[in-house]
């Protein structure tokens, strides 16, 4: 598969620098062998999970009755203070700012500056 260096050797059957078994080849042969392998061994009749264990008894357990639905909270939701943030207004993108020096600079409109510009 390799060179005394480390090379790989190419995949061929006529000469000292290749090699009937490259590493891909190897590679495809082992996972099929290791598939055949495990389909084997955990194949239809070997026993499954369910065969070797055992079930535990339990008196509480009642079988085919429905389950209750879980309670909903009635609780209302709280509403939040109506302009809490300051004073009515909302910031623009100054698009001439922008295109002459490529940095997005937002400004605020509305009656008066919000209390954070003061």
């Amino acid at each position: 598969m390799f060179h005394h260096d480390g090379r790989w050797k190419e995949f061929g059957i006529n000469g000292v620098d290749t090699t009937y078994f490259p590493f891909w080849l190897f590679c495809i042969v082992w996972a099929v062998t290791a598939y055949g392998i495990i389909r084997t061994l955990y194949s239809e009749s070997s026993p499954t999970i369910s065969d070797t264990v055992t079930p535990v008894a339990s008196t509480n357990v009642v079988k085919n009755e429905p389950l209750a639905p879980l309670p909903v909270p009635t609780t209302p939701i709280p509403k939040p203070a109506e302009n809490s943030h300051g004073k009515p207004g909302y910031y623009k993108l100054d698009e001439a700012v922008m295109k002459e020096k490529g940095t997005p600079l937002y400004v605020y409109i509305g009656p008066e500056k919000p209390a954070d510009l003061e």
